[in-house]
């Protein structure tokens, strides 16, 4: 999001966004203007919400049993999100990067969650480097949320159940759209 008025702020402060206090990375600056990038559901912000500048960057505390848990993009325990989804109709963890995989198994067995929303990450290689994973998804029950381009969906049509994929990939003409349409409704 666009702010103005940031003045005297640094990129990679930490910035607090609307009445709810998402928060946020200064993520770029250019005189008083500022991109930031916030770390939460946008949902409900409008225009000309205030933006509080922390004056600090984004920092995680490491300490020994950080590496026992599983946490969110701000630091949020697994626990604390597990109460969030419980409260949801529908929940969806975003897993980001080969990185994040070792948090899979914890996930899978977490009951209020519905699905992973898997983002290999730049450079990660096709769409067929990820189908064990994206199988190992699907045999737990859960949803796969998964962008690729157009020339990989005939790799997910023939390696997954439809049941649960939801997917998006971008077309450059209606006529495109049709035809992948047309192969994902004789997905069976």
């Amino acid at each position: 999001m666009e702010a103005s008025g940031m003045a005297g702020s640094r990129m990679y402060d930490v910035a607090f966004v609307g009445e709810m206090r998402l928060i946020g990375e200064i993520i770029r600056l250019e005189g008083g203007q500022a991109v930031v990038q916030v770390y939460e559901d946008t949902g409900g912000l409008t225009v000309g919400e205030k933006v509080t500048c922390t004056g600090q960057p984004l920092l995680l505390e490491l300490g020994p049993g950080m590496l026992s848990s599983i946490y969110d993009g701000v630091q949020r325990r697994l626990p604390e999100l597990a109460r969030e989804w419980a409260w949801l109709d529908h929940s969806l963890y975003h897993l980001d990067g080969p990185g994040a995989i070792r948090h899979l198994d914890s996930l899978l067995a977490a009951p209020d969650l519905n699905g992973i929303q898997w983002v290999p990450g730049a450079n990660s290689g096709p769409a067929t480097r990820w189908i064990p994973l994206l199988k190992r998804i699907q045999s737990a029950g859960k949803c796969i949320h998964y962008s690729i381009a157009p020339e990989e969906l005939d790799v997910l049509i023939e390696n997954l159940r439809p049941q649960g994929v939801m997917f998006n990939l971008w077309v450059s003409s209606p006529e495109e759209a049709d035809a992948v349409v047309a192969r994902v409704s004789r997905w069976r």
